[in-house]
């Protein structure tokens, strides 16, 4: 059986996440997607840490290694077979499905992991270490992934995926989509963070089983938008990049 890999560190936490893309690049895989993304944004917090950007960049290091231990042990359990959250699952199954466009893939990932994941993360940070500052820091998250959307699509469209077409004929529309639910899904996850770190320990479980059951319907969403959105992601598909490994290697 294969083991899930328990980083310490930030280091860690990146050579974990390769060890996925890796996986995912042999299999072709597309959740190799969301594992490039996250990459680029574990290095981009390990370099605020480092240059000294948050106010404590000792509890952001214990908040991102935490964090990314709930993505790891969700993509170790689906990989051995065994059913992880509800909304893992359905992000999981979801990349088995040559369907859905590069972007629908990243936001499935990012929803199971910002929707659910950090806020029980971050209740844990609440729990045992000083909270003072922490607000701010875990919002300052915000413009690193703000920039790294951008950044992303500039090099991906090297590739000729479905991003420098939707430039072209729409202008900075997925930009303004994904701003609008990192925006929207940080400032929920900070909500249910406070939440879950004031109740009692008995009494977090069956919250965690409601956001769970709240991210996979959010999943469901977007696996299978409105017609009009839908009718979208049939026509980006047709002209976007078929080579997963392409696509992966140009991302991380």
């Amino acid at each position: 059986m294969i083991p899930t890999p328990e980083p310490t560190t930030i280091d860690g936490v990146v050579r974990v996440l390769d060890e996925i893309i890796d996986d995912c690049l042999i299999k072709k895989s597309r959740l190799g997607y969301f594992a490039a993304l996250y990459r680029r944004v574990t290095v981009g917090v390990r370099r605020r840490v480092d240059n000294g950007l948050y106010v404590d960049g000792s509890r952001m290091e214990r908040l991102d290694v935490r964090f990314a231990q709930r993505y790891i042990d969700a993509y170790f359990r689906q990989r051995r077979g065994q059913r992880p959250t509800e909304a893992w699952a359905y992000a999981f199954a979801a990349g088995r499905d040559d369907r859905p466009i590069v972007l629908q893939h990243l936001l499935l990932g990012m929803n199971a992991h910002i929707n659910l994941d950090l806020p029980i993360a971050s209740a844990r940070i609440l729990d045992n270490h000083d909270p003072e500052g922490f607000k701010q820091d875990f919002h300052a998250v915000n413009d690193l992934l703000g920039a790294l959307i951008d950044e992303i699509q500039d090099e991906i469209a090297t590739a000729g995926l479905w991003m420098k077409v939707v430039d072209v004929l729409g202008g900075p529309v997925d930009e303004a989509l994904c701003s609008l639910f990192l925006s929207r899904a940080r400032s929920s996850a900070w909500q249910r963070a406070q939440t879950l770190h004031a109740l009692p320990p008995d009494e977090r479980p069956e919250v965690i089983r409601r956001y769970d059951r709240n991210t996979h319907q959010i999943a469901r969403r977007i696996y299978a938008p409105d017609s009009t959105i839908s009718g979208l992601r049939t026509q980006l598909r047709y002209v976007e990049s078929d080579d997963v490994r392409a696509v992966i290697k140009a991302m991380r």
